[in-house]
């Protein structure tokens, strides 16, 4: 989460995302929610104009990717409050965790990953991933995800599509809570 400025409505506090069903939207609302604080969702049409708008003041806060929020934390036009993973992070080694500095327990947050079609065959599948896996492992990409503020990880394909069916039963009643729909 990032913070330009003191909040300019007293009682109302603003938060952008990069859009309605983001998982970014649902990190504000699960914040929110977890908090008890009533804080306004407001979805843009991407990262950019959240950003714009939050370093104009348009609004008080933004839940994003760190890979967008870190060069503005960096140079000191905005402020990281906390990172919402489970650990701190290498591109920020000094901002905490919500977990750790407000809301023991709390974490959310974004992944990338590669899929392939349903169907594909497991051989297929599996060297598929150990390519990855071996691609992951080289210096110079390990490099290049971290001086973008992303931390590399692997693992299987199995243990993969676990953290995509935990993550979406995770966030199911987080998006009917909200009342989120994608437009």
């Amino acid at each position: 989460m990032a913070w330009r400025s003191p909040q300019r409505s007293p009682g109302k506090i603003t938060t952008g995302n990069d859009g309605t069903g983001t998982a970014q939207q649902l990190g504000g609302v699960n914040f929110s929610v977890a908090a008890g604080v009533d804080i306004a969702q407001i979805p843009y049409k991407g990262s950019a104009p959240a950003t714009t708008d939050l370093l104009g003041g348009v609004v008080d806060s933004q839940f994003d990717n760190l890979v967008t929020l870190v060069p503005f934390v960096k140079s000191g036009r905005l402020k990281a409050l906390a990172v919402s993973s489970t650990h701190r992070v290498t591109a920020l080694p000094d901002v905490p965790t919500l977990a750790e500095s407000a809301l023991p327990g709390f974490e959310t947050g974004t992944w990338y990953g590669i899929v392939a079609p349903k169907g594909t065959p497991k051989p297929v599948v599996d060297k598929l991933n150990a390519e990855l896996l071996r691609m992951l492992a080289l210096p110079e990409i390990r490099t290049k995800l971290v001086s973008m503020s992303l931390e590399p990880a692997g693992g299987t394909a199995a243990e993969f599509g676990a953290l995509v069916k935990s993550d979406l039963a995770k966030n199911a009643p987080i998006v009917k809570a909200a009342n989120v729909t994608v437009d």
